[in-house]
């Protein structure tokens, strides 16, 4: 019996990239980035809220059951180490 839980932290708004992690059993959960990033612009009201339910829909057609994994967040307080471009 495993003792531990891992919590995975990808800094990517790729889903692609989480399908072995998540769909394959390497961690636990992971932190969703991906609608972290998706999702900024309708949360801070440059896009239509419409782009919250697209972008739910389209992961679950990715991850399949790995979206239940994944662990919602609004806000990050940890700076990017390396700078990315404004948006």
């Amino acid at each position: 019996m495993e003792k531990y839980f891992y919590l995975g932290e990808l800094f990517e708004g790729d889903p692609h990239k989480y399908i072995p992690w998540l769909k394959e059993g390497r961690l636990d959960a992971a932190y969703n980035y991906i609608s972290y990033y998706w999702n900024d612009e309708a949360l801070h009201g440059r896009a239509p809220t419409s782009v919250l339910e697209g972008s739910f829909h389209k992961l679950g057609d990715i991850l399949g059951s790995g979206v239940h994994r994944l662990v919602n967040f609004l806000g990050n307080h940890d700076p990017p180490a390396l700078p990315r471009p404004q948006r």
